[in-house]
């Protein structure tokens, strides 16, 4: 199928928004604001977005105004655009910096390049728009500040870069309080001690000092100079030159567009860009590189541009949630025309890199400028230069690291697993939030606690792990991650394990039936944009085949379902069988029971192999048929029969899971739906404990119920389900059990005891001269139980007696 996406013409009326963008590369671009000549051009120097206490993005424009001189402005993650603040160039100053920073009081700091001394000032603006000017330089403090950095909740540090005259001509490094008091604690020399002329504003790294780059000695790599310096400065002054760029990097001769910070990695190594040197071929300047330099100075070129992949990075890195490393270079791409249009790419620590995303110069903008934020929801936003500019989100399916899974969500548990006694939770972050660990022994009552030493403040982003130290030794337990924000905070879904147990006897054969009660982590959620017969278009990008069938083992078995997660059907579940760039193909067509704005998620389904372990590390008893081995037998009620599975140790077929059908074909991908009864038939005297980890089943869950005959429906929830609140007596026979006066005339509930090896029956007694209405139980008639559960890991054996299948909206009990 012929894929076009949607192009709207660019105007300057308003939002702009464009359909998927490079499809063949699964990323999705969305134009959210144009900006107007009134509203200034985004131009070097130039920084990220910053994202504020309420959600939005913040930042300012060099040269912004119908004056041009400079801007504030907001724009929130849909495109609603807000001109806060315009410059006068008088006592407030002009051409603000590339380094606002928001504080610890939720405004935001600054410097300006300008003032009516010329110098420069330091100033905090509110979210709507208030401007306070701090502090207006003099000769005696320095010239042309670069930006700040929070240092404390009420002290901020930068650079001055230097400018004619007896005071700091080579430039410093400063320290001002939130009131706008001034320490100078540190004077550059311009001697091969420490160089001249910081370019950059500086980063606080986790060891409390402060890192940045210098434009050298002015004279750079064309003359034999130095091409810029990285150093290290304490919080009193305390100087180390790290490294000295040998070649073609920031200093002034160059064009001194070294503008943007370093960023510090969740490996504590920090990572940078040059504008240019590297690749001379088909430019004597180069087009610049990509570096990391350890805390002791150590430097590694990790990718040098060529053009044809990008050229000229502007503004800093942003690590990701994915722990790979994203930015723009304002050249280069595909199509390579003239000096190109610019790129967004991907950089892994050790120097993996990835063009992600090529701008085409039409309606997605021009010139990428300035870096990236990530937003909470995944997404990076970023500025485009040509013509007047832009604003853009882009989508990109994030590149995990070994080991998670394929699609896992930022802010959302990505991996749960036991190290020894201890239980290690893994969640993507995002830069700047705080993360707590917190937890509960049961969903029933959710009583969450803080997991003492399991947080950490102020993520540098990626991946992070978060450890409660002996959780392990408990047969259950269930956690979640407290995310605060200056905005407030927001918790994750939770997930957690939990202790299956499968009963063991003298006297073969002996039966359990299980449900799993916890979902493998979802890996993808958000909005449908369409629904067509088994076509579901998503709001996220996906990678060719991402979630495809899979068809080893000489079977075909889909990987992933989907589930609406709202709408009239919310519960609902479809297999999935293939994807595209940017929709999902299911095995049924659910355009008649769900449409375009409904909120989904996407799991991995549980497999055999997933739950008993691939080569059986569960421990069942194994053998060379299933006459002998324990059985895992899986109801179907179509056929109103089991298939019925087993560990194969010997002859045809050779060892692993296998069907009693086929003794051949590798069963370990079998799937296990999520409400599938799983009755274990065991042939040991040991009791075998399942530990489960995963997630929790959050929200309602839609269970079909056949037409005269038995369906075993697990309860996926990890809490017990009571039969009065189950939804599954309705009044109406056509969409729950048929009531009766007696469990003979009644639809029957059935609750398998393993220690008894026997059935207790519940049906919905509606009539009859004894005993009232509502929920009994065949041992006795009379007694209300209502409150009686579908107990945490039980199957519910539902028999029904009339004709007439019915879907069972079963409401989450927590």
């Amino acid at each position: 199928m012929k894929n076009c996406g949607i192009l709207l013409i660019v105007t300057m009326f308003g939002i702009v928004v464009i359909g998927p963008r490079n499809k063949t590369n699964a990323q999705t671009l969305t134009t959210l604001h144009v900006f107007t000549m009134d509203e200034g051009v985004p131009i070097e120097p130039q920084g990220p977005l910053v994202a504020g206490c309420d959600g939005n993005f913040y930042n300012v424009l060099y040269n912004g105004g119908p004056s041009e001189f400079g801007s504030f402005f907001r724009v929130n993650p849909n495109g609603s655009f807000t001109n806060l603040y315009t410059f006068s160039g008088g006592s407030d100053g002009a051409d603000p910096s590339v380094g606002l920073v928001l504080g610890s009081d939720g405004s935001f700091y600054d410097t300006a390049g300008f003032n009516p001394n010329g110098l420069g000032t330091v100033f905090r603006v509110a979210t709507n728009g208030t401007l306070t000017t701090l502090l207006s330089f003099t000769d005696s403090d320095g010239c042309e500040p670069q930006g700040l950095v929070l240092g404390t909740p009420t002290d901020l540090y930068g650079v001055t870069q230097g400018c004619n005259g007896p005071f700091y001509p080579y430039g410093s490094v400063f320290q001002v309080s939130t009131n706008g008091t001034l320490t100078q604690i540190y004077q550059f020399s311009g001697s091969a001690s420490d160089w001249s002329w910081p370019a950059t504003p500086l980063v606080k790294g986790t060891d409390t000092n402060f890192y940045g780059m210098t434009g050298g000695d002015g004279v750079g790599g064309h003359s034999g100079g130095t091409g810029g310096t990285v150093f290290r400065i304490s919080p009193t002054g305390a100087f180390t030159n790290l490294y000295a760029f040998s070649g073609q990097a920031v200093s002034d001769v160059e064009g001194n567009m070294g503008s943007s910070r370093l960023v510090e990695g969740s490996d504590s190594n920090f990572y940078g860009t040059v504008p240019f040197g590297g690749n001379t071929v088909s430019n004597t300047d180069g087009w610049g590189s990509i570096f990391q330099i350890t805390p002791s100075g150590t430097l590694t070129t990790l990718h040098t541009f060529n053009l044809t992949d990008g050229g000229r990075p502007s503004g800093p890195l942003v690590e990701g949630s994915d722990g790979n490393f994203y930015g723009v270079a304002t050249a280069g791409g595909v199509p390579n025309v003239a000096d190109g249009n610019g790129v967004v790419y991907r950089v892994s620590p050790s120097g993996g890199y990835t063009n992600v995303y090529s701008f085409q110069g039409e309606s997605d903008g021009q010139n990428p400028i300035g870096g990236l934020v990530q937003g909470s929801d995944g997404s990076f936003y970023g500025l485009t230069s040509f013509g007047f500019g832009s604003i853009f989100k882009l989508q990109i399916p994030l590149s995990i690291p070994s080991g998670q899974i394929v699609g896992s969500l930022p802010n959302q548990i990505s991996m749960i697993r036991p190290v020894s006694t201890n239980v290690v939770i893994t969640i993507p972050s995002i830069t700047g939030e705080n993360y707590q660990l917190q937890y509960s022994d049961s969903m029933s009552t959710a009583l969450w606690s803080n997991v003492s030493g399991a947080s950490l403040s102020n993520s540098l982003g990626g991946p992070i792990s978060l450890t409660d130290i002996g959780g392990a030794i408990n047969t259950q337990r269930f956690y979640r991650v407290d995310v605060s924000t200056c905005a407030g905070h927001t918790y994750t879904d939770p997930a957690g394990f939990t202790t299956l147990t499968i009963i063991g006897t003298n006297v073969p054969p002996i039966y359990s039936f299980l449900s799993l009660g916890l979902c493998q982590l979802p890996v993808l959620r958000g909005t449908t944009t369409a629904i067509t017969g088994q076509k579901i278009s998503l709001d996220a990008p996906l990678l060719p085949a991402q979630y495809s069938e899979n068809t080893s083992g000489g079977s075909t078995n889909p990987s992933y379902f989907i589930e609406f997660t709202s709408g009239a059907n919310a519960g609902l579940r479809d297999d999935i069988v293939s994807n595209d760039a940017v929709s999902v193909y299911t095995s049924n067509d659910d355009s008649s029971v769900e449409s375009a704005g409904v909120m989904y998620k996407l799991y991995p389904h549980w497999t055999i192999g997933s739950v008993f372990g691939p080569t059986n590390s569960a421990g069942l008893l194994g053998g060379a048929t299933s006459g002998v081995a324990d059985n895992i037998q899986i109801w179907n009620p179509n056929s109103q029969g089991y298939t019925t599975y087993y560990y194969k140790t010997g002859g045809i077929g050779g060892t692993g899971w296998h069907s009693a059908s086929s003794a051949i074909i590798n069963s370990s991908n079998a799937v296990l739906y999520i409400d599938q009864g799983i009755l274990i038939v065991r042939r040991a005297s040991a009791d075998v404990p399942i530990v489960l980890f995963g997630g929790v089943k959050l929200g309602q869950t839609i269970s079909s119920v056949v037409s005269s005959g038995s369906t075993y429906v697990g309860n996926v929830y990890a809490a017990g389900v009571a039969l009065g609140t189950s939804g599954l007596y309705t009044t109406n026979s056509a969409t729950g059990v048929n009531g009766g006066a007696s469990a003979s005339s009644a639809d029957n509930v059935e609750i398998w005891n393993p220690n008894t090896q026997g059935y207790t029956t519940y049906y919905y007694k509606n009539g009859g001269l004894l005993g009232g209405t509502g929920w009994r139980s065949t041992v006795s008639p009379s007694i209300d139980t209502s409150t009686n559960q579908i107990p945490e890991g039980a199957v519910a054996l539902i028999v029904r007696k009339i004709a007439g299948s019915f879907a069972w909206p079963i409401p989450a009990p927590y």
